[in-house]
């Protein structure tokens, strides 16, 4: 009894450090893919009193509309307010650390899978970002602990669930479907569970028709034909590196390396083989469907099964192995690499709020802003409501004549600007604010500018960055 109490003490530890988290970033707006996903439809959903549920012509990215409508639904019940999004983010990031702790218990892990996950900086980012994936990963936790238990209907009601959140939802149907397929047993009973599993794609299905009726397309949306689907040999090449680079990341290798010895170790438990075999299936789903931008968070339940083997290993180490591999995970909070754009991947983004601060407060905040894309499109689809000082950024590509612009964004929370854009504004007068490893320098053009203004601070790029992007460039 004193044991398990120990174990539920750290459990109820890291439950109360992600509610301080939440706590301190529950008004924080949305940021990133999340605009895209969510607050772009969810916006346009309250805006019109649920008179239309889907995407706004030409912004569809054609992944199932539920949780968008979910958030639209909470401010309509409880009122205007980013508080009722995040909290719910927050109880699925709970509800998905009770399931890692439920799988730890079931494996006699002593908790070691559960910190594996709660210092993941990937999970961390995701329980305190608006988007999606948190909720793709609780019902995948949902899956393999449905599976442990051999219950059936828990498994069709968590495929289910994952193909009506994201499109990704697919990817980890197919892997778990196909590793069950390899894995089971050759019976009778088999056929006839293939067929009860198949019941899940029925509201999926459902779904797809609606979507078509609608917009006249199904998965695939015209304006996103450079993102999905397999791409060319040149392009697999690319995707393959930077899946490595995606999950030897933010200290994450550590968990690659202790699940690779365990698997090395047990090559014939079929327990640890069946891990094994989907997220290799998985790795492989995301590598073929995705052209461009493999986010990070498409791999968190590869991480979570590859954690699994990884704590079977810890578990015959000493404490010792496992303080260096949470160490080395929470690095990877504050990992960050000159000229790459910042995403979602950890709390860096967050530097992103300070730096919207610095600049609603300065002079630059009343002119038009243009960036590529911009991070903030539309203040309802970034902050719900209108903040005190709202910056007026737009798409540089909805300029034709860059001489009619005012102000050109750069900086490394945003695309990287056409060539033919950072010709011209070369030598327009220039600021930059920072805020941690975020920066944006704002070129203003010379008409706007006060005569007795000659230049402003600017941002000297480190000579790290400078050949990082060098190769970047010759990579594309």
């Amino acid at each position: 009894m004193l044991i398990k109490d120990k174990y539920n003490v750290c459990f109820i530890a890291i439950v109360t450090a992600y509610f301080l988290v939440f706590i301190y970033t529950c008004n924080d707006p949305f940021y990133g893919d999340s605009k895209s996903t969510i607050s772009r439809l969810a916006v346009s959903v309250y805006q019109n009193n649920f008179s239309n549920v889907f995407y706004p012509k030409g912004i569809d990215p054609g992944h199932p509309i539920f949780i968008p409508l979910i958030h639209a639904s909470l401010w309509k019940i409880f009122g205007l307010d980013l508080f009722w999004s995040h909290l719910f983010n927050f109880i699925a990031s709970l509800a998905a650390l009770f399931l890692v702790k439920k799988i730890d218990s079931f494996y006699g892990f002593k908790n070691i899978l559960l910190l594996l996950i709660a210092f993941n900086p990937i999970f961390l980012a995701l329980s305190i970002s608006l988007n999606t994936h948190i909720f793709l990963f609780l019902f995948t936790l949902s899956l393999l602990w449905s599976n442990l238990n051999n219950n059936l209907w828990g498994i069709i009601a968590s495929l289910a669930l994952l193909l009506l959140i994201h499109n990704e939802g697919l990817v980890i149907v197919f892997a778990f479907l196909g590793t069950y397929l390899l894995m089971a047993k050759r019976e009778k009973k088999l056929i006839y569970d293939i067929l009860r599993l198949s019941t899940a794609f029925i509201p999926y299905c459902a779904w797809l028709i609606w979507h078509k009726w609608a917009v006249g397309w199904y998965i695939f949306p015209p304006e996103y034909s450079d993102f999905r689907g397999i791409g060319t040999s040149l392009v697999l090449l690319k995707n393959a590196g930077i899946i490595i680079w995606r999950l030897i990341d933010f200290g994450c290798f550590i968990i690659l390396v202790f699940a690779f010895l365990w698997l090395s170790k047990n090559k014939n438990d079929k327990r640890w083989l069946f891990y094994a075999c989907f997220s290799i299936l998985l790795v492989l789903g995301i590598w073929l469907t995705v052209k461009f931008s493999i986010a990070h968070r498409y791999f968190i339940p590869v991480f979570f099964v590859l954690s699994i083997l990884s704590a079977a290993f810890l578990l015959e180490k000493s404490k010792k192995w496992l303080f260096i591999s949470l160490f080395l995970l929470f690095s990877g909070n504050f990992w960050y690499y000159p000229g790459k754009q910042l995403s979602d991947a950890n709390i860096l983004f967050r530097h992103y709020y300070h730096l919207y601060a610095q600049i609603s407060k300065s002079e630059f905040a009343n002119l038009n802003l243009y960036a590529m894309p911009p991070n903030e499109s539309s203040f309802e689809f970034t902050h719900l409501k209108k903040p005190a000082n709202v910056l007026a950024t737009h798409s540089i590509s909805s300029v034709k004549l860059l001489d009619s612009s005012v102000a050109i964004i750069d900086g490394n929370l945003n695309g990287i600007l056409p060539n033919d854009v950072l010709k011209k504004i070369v030598n327009w007068p220039s600021y930059t604010f920072t805020s941690g490893a975020a920066w944006y320098t704002i070129y203003v053009h010379p008409s706007a500018v006060k005569s007795n203004v000659k230049f402003w601070p600017q941002r000297i790029s480190s000579t790290l960055e400078l050949q990082l992007t060098q190769w970047k460039n010759k990579l594309k």
